[in-house]
């Protein structure tokens, strides 16, 4: 097992450990262990847990709320080297279950899926996958994340309005405690009050939780649902309450989809589309970019890394949809019924980039991934002339019934402050990102008021701190503006059940 000693060398031949994307540093551990198995991860835990040293976990470190930053001291474990696909098993069913460490990013899965057969190393159970047959539905935007990664903190993307955020797909876990002892949990384990888990040595006995989760997209605090299903705690808990190492994920079949691009004279505009695709049920997403987003785009002196065409003359905005083709003629039948109500809005397909073939479609998909990527390099532009500033951004689902007033508020707050900014993303969720963007040190304290203002607001309006991101260290101030006292001290209750003595990802949540 690879590994680095000492902070001055952790600095020098580590330094991408020490930040994620939200380009937040803290601190400097005094090792970094690269484990390749699940029995090196029991290891390292083990002896952790012995020498009081605390334990921070790290994927991919595509976050942006800091859960990967590690504190002064202690170690880090990085997945990077655990990033195999062990197996594949079909359930009575027929459902597919695929089975991979937790370090295997989502693009690699994606790979496997296109074609089994041909993956470098052997697969049990490949035979049982046809080429493209299969894909993984969860959809989180950046395909470099790591799987274990985007289990803890319930990521979600673009299709997953109609698909779900990434607990609905996760048929099973492996997860060694901050004690170095191990857990597997299958779905379907529902338990009432109390969850009791025998291990080789102790049972823990852990109190279910009784607050009451959010009815919208959330991804703050350990989950709740009446009948709790004890894996979900550990979906979406950040690391806090053990070590994912072994993940199974289920896959459906892979529909065909069409895409399009569709230009709008104004936000109201827009919206209104979204409301009319939001009833129809083969609707795989609908992703929103703001006259902000296309306003820096022509503006700025960074350069985008996909050539922009002129847009639609008198358009300012743009909604991204996803059709599912259930069959050969289904949207032609729609087709009329889409340009009428385009039209009421102030387009129509003529105002639209369409991705009907395969080619066109990867050209909006890398349309879509280049948006937070242009806005990431906007940031660590300005970190460079300004090394304190850093992205500030949104991660909050509003109800429908108050969300527009809520983006509005926002927007008007921001030109009044002359804040840069970029708004884009989850439309079909009303869970849009509010980029702001700094770029000296009095805009920064403006914007974190402006953030700290807009998270009450949106608290105020039942919506939440964050929809898919997590908390990480960056938001946990918040999370008392969603939730109790009481419901906090539950959460509490859960993190010592796991982890008595408080080791791991210290500062994150809590």
């Amino acid at each position: 097992m690879k590994n680095v000693i000492g902070r001055e060398v952790v600095i020098a031949q580590c330094p991408e450990m020490l930040s994620d994307e939200s380009r937040y540093s803290l601190g400097v551990p005094d090792e970094v262990f690269f484990p390749e198995n699940i029995n090196d991860v029991k290891d390292l835990l083990t002896r952790a847990y012995k020498e009081n040293l605390i334990v921070t976990f790290s994927g991919g470190r595509t976050g942006i709320t800091g859960g990967a930053v590690p504190p002064d001291g202690g170690i880090i474990i990085s997945f990077s080297n655990m990033k195999r696909i062990l197996r594949c098993e079909k359930e009575s069913d027929k459902t597919a279950i695929l089975y991979c460490e937790s370090g295997i990013t989502l693009e690699s899965i994606g790979r496997f899926l296109e074609n089994p057969a041909n993956w470098p190393e052997p697969v049990d159970g490949s035979e049982l996958l046809y080429a493209g047959e299969f894909f993984y539905a969860a959809d989180p935007t950046e395909k470099t994340a790591q799987l274990g990664g985007t289990v803890v903190t319930n990521a979600s993307g673009a299709r997953s309005f109609h698909y779900g955020a990434t607990r609905k797909h996760i048929e099973s876990i492996e997860v060694v405690l901050s004690t170095g002892e191990l857990v597997k949990i299958k779905r379907s384990s529902k338990v009432e009050s109390i969850w009791e888990i025998p291990l080789e040595k102790r049972t823990i006995k852990v109190d279910l939780p009784t607050y009451t989760w959010p009815c919208i997209k959330n991804a703050s605090g350990f989950y709740n649902a009446p009948q709790l299903d004890p894996i979900d705690l550990f979906i979406g808990s950040e690391g806090t309450l053990g070590a994912i190492c072994i993940v199974g994920i289920r896959l459906i079949k892979k529909p065909q989809f069409l895409s399009g691009l569709t230009f709008f004279p104004n936000r109201k505009a827009a919206f209104d589309f979204a409301d009319f695709l939001r009833i129809n049920s083969q609707i795989a997403a609908i992703e929103y970019f703001d006259e902000s987003v296309f306003e820096l785009f022509f503006t700025s002196k960074i350069q985008p890394s996909i050539d922009l065409p002129s847009l639609p003359e008198n358009k300012q905005c743009a909604v991204y949809w996803e059709y599912i083709i259930k069959d050969t003629n289904s949207f032609d039948l729609e087709m009329d019924e889409w340009e009428e109500v385009l039209l009421r809005c102030g387009s129509s397909f003529d105002d639209t980039w369409s991705g009907f073939d395969s080619s066109e479609s990867e050209k909006l998909k890398k349309f879509r991934h280049a948006v937070p990527e242009f806005v990431n390099s906007i940031v660590a532009d300005n970190k460079r002339h300004c090394p304190l500033v850093r992205k500030i951004g949104t991660d909050s689902s509003i109800p429908g019934q108050y969300f527009r007033e809520w983006f509005m508020s926002c927007v008007d707050k921001l030109i009044e402050q002359k804040i840069p900014f970029a708004a884009f993303g989850h439309l079909g969720d009303y869970h849009l990102h509010i980029n702001m963007l700094p770029s000296n040190e009095n805009q920064l304290a403006v914007a974190l008021d402006l953030y700290h203002r807009f998270m009450l607001s949106a608290c105020e309006n039942g919506g939440t701190i964050s929809a898919e991101h997590g908390v990480g260290k960056l938001k946990k101030d918040f999370l008392n503006c969603m939730f109790s006292e009481v419901a906090l001290d539950q959460m509490r209750k859960i993190k010592h059940s796991f982890d008595p003595k408080w080791l791991l990802n210290k500062g994150t949540l809590f």
